[in-house]
């Protein structure tokens, strides 16, 4: 009877326990009503996080395919629409001196698209019409030194343009991820 009394009272500390860490390392905010919009942010940033480190990898250890960029964005561009490949582009010396150009970029679906540049210049999504579109976000990238920055934008299925201005390079790098996407096998 006393070792059944031991095994009882062994059960309880150790319940007790367990009651005591869950709490010790719960959440301690108490306001729940942002909870829900904390783990979207927190899904957000590990997403970019993510495709950063997608980004790094893709830039240093390829696929790699070339492009070239041209001056006029009317006439046929090359497409540097390559999934998970790092895209070297010629840019080209423009009227004010600096260099930049035009490619083409598809989008195949519609959805939230990070462009990854390997250096920090000039950059612009345009519409079929030349229209801008709007860049959501923008930022510094310290997951690697081969990525600069990184822009944001929301794009439907279709053909734009990429701008690039204001380069003192004669060449940047460019990876695009889709959000969501990032879930594929890398050769070894």
């Amino acid at each position: 009877m006393r070792r059944e009394r031991w095994w009882l009272m062994m059960l309880v500390a150790m319940m007790a326990l367990g009651v005591m860490l869950g709490v010790a390392c719960g959440d301690d905010d108490d306001d729940d009503d942002d909870a829900a919009d904390d783990d979207s942010d927190d899904d957000d940033d590990d997403e970019g996080d993510e495709l950063q480190g997608e980004a790094c990898e893709h830039m240093t250890e390829g696929p790699f395919e070339n492009a070239a960029a041209i001056d006029d964005p009317h006439l046929e561009l090359d497409d540097v629409a390559f999934d998970h490949t790092s895209v070297n582009i010629a840019l080209i010396e423009l009227e004010d001196g600096n260099n930049g150009g035009y490619v083409a970029f598809t989008a195949e679906e519609t959805g939230e698209f990070f462009f990854f540049l390997s250096e920090d210049v000039g950059f612009a999504v345009l519409d079929g019409d030349l229209s801008a579109v709007e860049i959501e976000e923008s930022g510094s990238v310290s997951a690697c030194d081969e990525v600069s920055v990184y822009h944001v934008a929301d794009l439907d299925a279709g053909t734009y343009i990429l701008e690039f201005s204001g380069a003192d390079v004669t060449s940047v790098s460019l990876v695009h991820e889709m959000a969501g996407e990032h879930d594929h096998d890398h050769e070894e």
